[in-house]
């Protein structure tokens, strides 16, 4: 009996000190997300749409998070735009898909992704019809897509894979898609 209570409580100390550990001031983690599977109409795809995550913390509190993919011309995922925003995309020679989300109190701005973008070329433009569907895909409620920004990025003439992104507070991250 002595023994189970010594490591029951080794046990519960270990937890605690598990749980309590302080993540490092200023982190960033990089990932990948998938949106897999899609619908538009009577149409269904199995296609994924990857999108690289670049995440920057402050202890334990998200500040900043971008996500981003590339959207082929041949991806079945551009079926999400509606006629008229699809006669604006199909002169980009790249299409980016951006979702950002920016922490209250922490005043980064959501703006500091659509600066870098446009220092590289890109033209930012809006889609209801393709925000809507990502905001209402069975993949929306993992990817916490309610508390993103939805944006895209035409750029007509290069083909880019990153974009270096600036926090306040921390290094410069280039994050690829």
């Amino acid at each position: 009996m002595k023994g189970y209570l010594v490591r029951k409580w080794f046990s519960i100390l270990c937890f605690t000190f598990a749980c309590s550990s302080p993540l490092s001031v200023n982190q960033y983690i990089a990932d990948q997300l998938k949106i897999t599977t899609g619908v538009s109409g009577k149409e269904t795809w199995s296609d994924s749409l990857v999108f690289t995550r670049a995440s920057w913390y402050q202890r334990a509190t998200l500040l900043y998070e971008i996500l981003l993919a590339d959207l082929p011309q041949h991806s079945p995922f551009r079926k999400w735009f509606s006629d008229q925003e699809n006669e604006y995309v199909k002169n980009c020679k790249q299409l980016v898909v951006g979702m950002n989300y920016s922490y209250p109190f922490a005043k980064v701005p959501t703006r500091n992704l659509h600066d870098q973008m446009r220092s590289l070329g890109f033209k930012e433009m809006v889609s209801v019809s393709f925000e809507r569907q990502i905001y209402n895909h069975a993949d929306a409620a993992r990817l916490r897509a309610k508390h993103y920004r939805v944006h895209f990025y035409c750029h007509e003439m290069k083909d880019i894979k990153k974009v270096s992104i600036e926090v306040p507070g921390t290094m410069a991250q280039e994050v690829a898609w």
